[in-house]
């Protein structure tokens, strides 16, 4: 176990040329063998050409193992947002190390509204509209509605939010894992940032961050940092596919995954040295959506949600759906058989306690055990 290391976590670079400029900065200053080998790692973790993920698992020896955190930190001046973890286990000496990128605004991002008409765009905004969804898992369905709000506007524009509503005891998150979004053109935003240390009106350019856009590439890889917090999420290009929904068709939808990703950074998160990689732990979900609609379908592990209704104006439409109780059915009955010869005995006394129909087995709605 000694000389064990791990080092992971997220980098974004404001282009490919910056990964490349930092790479070359590393070669020229190495002083170990195995250097090549790293910055090979390093360039194989680049999930795009600006995103480097992370998830390196060594044995060397510690005076390496503080060179490799001298090469992050040469990535991470490179870099304009993320952080990474360098744990180090020699025995009974677990250390950790903590590179961050200064964080910094990406100019290419900022870019006008085009004005594109909004049945062209593939994440419409309507303040005032609502959204019904059915949660579908197994044989289970449940009901479930955002309703979109204009949560304020900034030097970037105006930005919505979607509150998920229903029964307080099935809350599935906002789809996305943030709360306010802002749309130019096809190209989709979001805020990250801290409520404690700003407001939407004073948010800073490097918070303002692009997490899709269906006019680039398949493949391409966007992430969404916000500094001081123990996850991250990633956005890739899937590409686009038809979708039905019952007797619904929505065709040539962008299809977006969304990777949830958290990374703890706590001494005691790391002592279980064989179960170190897990804290690096994932959710996932593939995100479809419609032209002038929006989001019509989730797709995750354990569920799928899909669009029921849309209503422009929330205030004129019907109320939401209201929860139903799960009903389970009767169990079948056995296959009857010829009542048996009653017996003197039993023709003078009736059964004391006779036998009734079971009920009905009811649980939540919400309960998917």
């Amino acid at each position: 176990m000694a000389y064990a290391q791990l080092f992971q976590g997220i980098l974004v670079f404001p282009d490919a040329q910056a990964f490349e400029t930092a790479l070359a900065v590393i070669a020229a200053g190495e002083e170990v063998e195995d250097a090549a080998y790293e910055r090979e790692t390093f360039r194989e973790s680049m999930l795009s050409g600006t995103v480097l993920q992370l998830q390196m698992d060594t044995f060397q020896p510690a005076t390496h193992y503080f060179e490799t955190v001298g090469r992050l930190q040469v990535l991470a001046e490179h870099a304009v947002r993320g952080h990474l973890i360098c744990v180090y286990y020699g025995g009974d000496d677990l250390q950790i190390e903590m590179v961050y990128a200064e964080v910094q605004p990406i100019p290419a991002e900022d870019q006008p509204d085009p004005g594109l008409p909004i049945a062209e765009s593939y994440f419409p905004m309507f303040a005032g509209a609502r959204y019904d969804y059915e949660v579908r898992a197994e044989a289970d369905r449940s009901p479930l509605w955002w309703p979109v709000q204009a949560s304020g506007t900034s030097a970037h524009g105006t930005f919505y939010s979607f509150s998920p509503g229903g029964d307080e005891e099935f809350s599935y998150n906002d789809h996305l894992g943030g709360d306010d979004y802002l749309t130019r053109g096809n190209r989709w935003y979001a805020a990250a940032f801290a409520w404690d240390q700003t407001t939407l009106e004073q948010l800073p350019d490097a918070n303002f961050q692009l997490i899709a856009d269906p006019e680039q590439a398949e493949g391409t890889v966007w992430a969404m940092y916000i500094p001081g917090n123990d996850y991250f999420n990633l956005y890739r290009h899937r590409g686009f596919g038809d979708v039905e929904i019952d007797d619904r068709f929505y065709a040539n939808c962008f299809k977006l995954q969304y990777n949830h990703r958290f990374l703890k950074y706590g001494k005691d998160d790391y002592r279980d040295y064989d179960t170190r990689l897990t804290n690096f732990s994932d959710r996932e979900s593939l995100l479809y959506f419609a032209k002038g609609v929006g989001l019509v379908r989730v797709e995750s592990a354990k569920q799928t949600i899909v669009l029921q209704e849309f209503y422009r104006d929330a205030s004129t439409a019907p109320p939401p759906p209201e929860p139903q109780p799960v009903v389970e059915p009767l169990p079948a009955a056995p296959p009857e058989e010829a009542p048996a010869p009653l017996s003197p005995a039993s023709r003078e006394a009736p059964e004391a306690n006779p036998p009734t129909p079971p009920d009905a087995a009811k649980k939540p709605w919400w309960k998917f055990w």
